[in-house]
């Protein structure tokens, strides 16, 4: 059996069944690991792993073993841990795992070091605990890690910070700014299962009711746009002036947090940062308002700074702490002020984990085959990697779509070829067919000579954009600064390669770049108007 500190491995019949439930909804990691299993493309490899411990997270664990990597996992976060997952790892996968739902501090950090202690060449982090603790107490470590991914866009800052103080000690892939998982993951996975946390939490009704979301990124929107389908007035604080106009955009009053905490019943908080809700607000809320969070860490909600309020705590339901202001108001924080779609429910639904678990398993998979040869930086997941995720999901939802690419190119040939053969036609009829045969040869050397060229320069000017600018800004604008979170220079090439196409094609239809009359005095020595 597996080297393990779980909670209870008679669990483990209970947690199979939850994984192949799982594994049922996650079509394109079954497509990957059935891949991997044949390929052994992480064959030998030592893989850390401190991510969430559900059922989804098994099946990426069952995946990259699969592929020939010696996996071992411990918990991101000590609210999140599904003790009969972790135990069916351990007794019926044979992965080692470390994790208890509702660990302490030191014991989630002594999981953390039991992973580095298996000296992981590749690390795979929710949050960055695992790199953190590489570059702080276990420095020694380094020398084995070839590179790691992070999942979470509060890692991802973590990351950045680091890169840019440059002490970053190995490259990683930020998947959590890959299209296929902060698009669906963090909007519509984070938006349904926030509000399935407050359910279970609480069995309140929202329809009705004020609930406040502070922070309107990706995350952000997916609440927003749950709680406002179940009923809820939904209120959106922000300190971004772009967020705060997309949410003025999608039909919901903006306002400070001051104001807000006046008036809302349940607030959520989704924004990264620290002391979200905090002194300034807690004196203004209702009497019973609820609070929780959906951001990684259990720091958005200053709860030291509550209690030092409160006259009373203690806890009323599985997850919901009361607390008593010194004027008798009070206040109910949901699970301990962590994830809440974790501590109180499942997390998200398989079907959306299966995107971010395949950025996952490629970009580790990337990793072992170019790791070595990239600098100590954040690159975001490559953008093949991305569209091929799409196209995988797309085929799994049985959904089809147009290729426009083949369109063009069947109506290129056509406007091609029809001229052409009226071209043959005329010149066979007149004694002349020798001649197009050489006005042929000659319009094909131009055709190249074009392409070439257009080429050429095409390369040139990427190869300038990838030495003067970072792989971000090249494909994506980070969405973690406000700005647009789109591809910047594939939809531009998109957009002008047609162009440019057509740009050629209308090149080598032109007559050799010269009226029929001269071509054919230059060939036969005679006017046109004699042969004609």
């Amino acid at each position: 059996m597996a080297t393990h500190d779980v909670k209870d491995l008679s669990l483990a019949a209970a947690g199979r069944l939850r994984i192949e439930w799982a594994e049922q909804s996650m079509p394109v990691l079954r497509q990957i690991r059935e891949r991997f299993t044949k390929e052994q493309p992480l064959k030998g490899i030592r893989l850390g792993a401190c991510l969430h411990v559900t059922t989804e997270t098994a099946v990426l664990m069952l995946t990259l073993k699969a592929g020939g990597a010696q996996v071992a996992l411990c918990a991101s976060n000590p609210l999140s841990t599904q003790d009969e997952t972790a135990a069916a790892l351990v007794d019926v996968y044979e992965i080692p795992v470390y994790a208890h739902k509702g660990e302490d501090n030191q014991r989630y950090y002594r999981h953390i070091e039991a992973v580095l202690a298996t000296r992981p060449q590749l690390t795979m982090d929710d949050g960055a605990d695992l790199i953190s603790q590489l570059h702080g107490e276990r420095k020694a470590l380094l020398g084995d890690v070839i590179g790691g991914t992070e999942e979470t866009t509060t890692g991802v800052v973590r990351l950045r910070a680091m890169e840019k103080e440059r002490v970053l000690a190995f490259p990683v892939i930020a998947v959590n700014d890959a299209d296929t998982k902060h698009l669906f993951d963090n909007r519509y996975g984070t938006g349904q299962s926030t509000i399935d946390g407050i359910l279970r939490a609480t069995n309140l009704l929202l329809a009705g009711r004020t609930l406040v979301v502070a922070g309107y990124g990706m995350c952000g929107r997916g609440v927003a746009a749950r709680a406002k389908g179940m009923g809820a007035h939904v209120i959106v604080t922000e300190v971004e002036p772009m967020r705060a106009l997309e949410a003025v955009m999608d039909g919901f009053p903006v306002m400070p947090m001051a104001r807000a905490a006046e008036v809302g019943d349940v607030f959520v908080t989704v924004t990264g940062n620290t002391s979200v809700m905090s002194s300034d607000h807690f004196g203004r809320l209702k009497d019973g308002a609820i609070l929780a969070n959906a951001g990684h860490f259990n720091v958005e909600i200053d709860l030291a700074t509550l209690q030092a309020m409160s006259r009373d705590k203690r806890e009323v339901r599985p997850f919901v702490e009361a607390y008593t202001l010194q004027n008798g108001r009070r206040i109910y924080v949901l699970g301990d002020g962590r994830l809440i779609n974790l501590a109180a429910a499942e997390g998200h639904p398989a079907a959306v984990m299966d995107m971010s678990f395949a950025n996952q398993a490629l970009s580790a998979e990337y990793m072992v085959r170019h790791g070595r040869t990239l600098e100590k930086r954040v690159y975001i997941v490559p953008r093949e990697i991305d569209l091929e995720i799409a196209r995988l999901k797309l085929a799994a939802l049985g959904v089809h779509i147009d290729e426009l690419l083949v369109v063009f190119l069947v109506l290129g040939l056509v406007a091609q070829v029809v001229p052409l053969y009226t071209d043959w036609l005329w010149f066979q009829e007149v004694g002349y067919a020798e001649v197009f045969t050489k006005i042929l040869a000659l319009r094909g050397s131009l055709f190249m000579a074009l392409a070439l060229g257009v080429l050429l320069v095409l390369y040139v000017n990427l190869a300038l954009a990838v030495r003067t600018a970072a792989p971000d800004v090249i494909w994506e604008l980070e969405d973690q600064l406000g700005l647009p979170g789109r591809v910047v220079i594939e939809p531009l090439i998109r957009r002008f390669l047609p162009i440019v196409v057509a740009v050629i094609s209308l090149a080598s239809g032109l007559r050799a770049t010269a009226h029929w009359e001269t071509v054919l005095g230059y060939f036969n020595a005679v006017p046109f108007e004699a042969t004609d």
